[in-house]
Formats: C-alpha cells, structure tokens, sequence
C-alpha cells in the first residue's frame, strides 16, 4: 500500500504527514504521549505492580535490564547495547536503564534503580535519534531534581 511504502521507502520527514500518522503500527510508528509513557515505563521500572496487580514478575523485569547484543548498529551508525526488546543505556547517574529511543527523538525508558520512568514525545522529529538534542536537557534534569531530594536535608519533627 501506499501508507506502508511511505514507512519504509520514503524519506523520513514523509513520516510528519497526517494522513501517514493514520495508520497506527505499533512496531514502527507507535503513538502515544509522553505521560503513558513515562507511566508505563515507572510500572516496570517499580516491580511491575500497578493498582495493586502484578503486571510482569520483578524477575522479568530484571531481564530486561541485561544487556544481550552489543557492538556497531549499522542502521543507527552508533555503538549501541540492546536487551530483550529494549535499547540499554546509561542515565546521567550511571544506572542502568532499558527501554526505547523511537523514530525521530521520542524516547521512553525505565531505570529501575531510581524506580523512574522516562516518555518525552515532541509534535514534531528530528533525525537526531538515540542522542536527541530536545530530550537530553529533560532527562539532565530529572536526575538533577533526584540529587537535589536525596541531599536536602531532612526535617525534623
């Protein structure tokens, strides 16, 4: 079909085009917002609980977490590691965290260590990708508020 030559074929600013945007395919084009996304993620990155049932065991979240592939990603032409289904990153901090840089600077990760979960999405891509100019300021700053809770001094009562 058309839609899907624009996905694969096309150049990717084709992918801005809302009447591409209709054809929702999770695998290449998901949608969303950056506020399900950082939920979603904060579920896997807190034990896989939410509202009091267990979505994934700890165990297979832990999986997730570890490292399976590394080296040279031809198509993002950057070295990269990536687990079970997730790209494995650093955060700012060091720890560990696994989840998604998708098409064009939107990003989504958990980081189990600070029990957080990270979405940024933008009304508009960037060819940036794994490295997004936008996103990397926001995430900077979420790790800032983390040190700045963790150093302020405690009240006492």
């Amino acid at each position: 079909s058309n839609i899907m030559y624009a996905f694969i074929l096309q150049p990717f600013w084709t992918r801005m085009r809302p009447d591409i945007n209709k054809f929702q395919n999770p695998s290449v084009a998901g949608h969303t917002n950056g506020r399900s996304l950082a939920k979603l993620y904060g579920i896997l990155a807190n034990g896989g609980k939410f509202n009091g049932k267990q979505l994934m065991s700890p165990a297979t979240i832990a999986l997730l977490g570890e490292g399976v592939k590394s080296g040279r990603d031809k198509a993002v032409r950057m070295q990269v590691t990536y687990g079970r289904g997730f790209s494995i990153i650093n955060s700012p901090k060091k720890s560990v965290m696994f989840g998604t840089p998708g098409m064009g600077g939107q990003m989504g990760y958990a980081d189990p260590k600070y029990k957080i979960g990270i979405g940024y999405t933008s009304n508009y891509l960037s060819w940036t990708g794994f490295k997004d100019h936008r996103y990397l300021p926001l995430e900077k700053a979420v790790y800032d508020v983390i040190d700045n809770l963790k150093n302020k001094p405690k009240k006492s009562k």
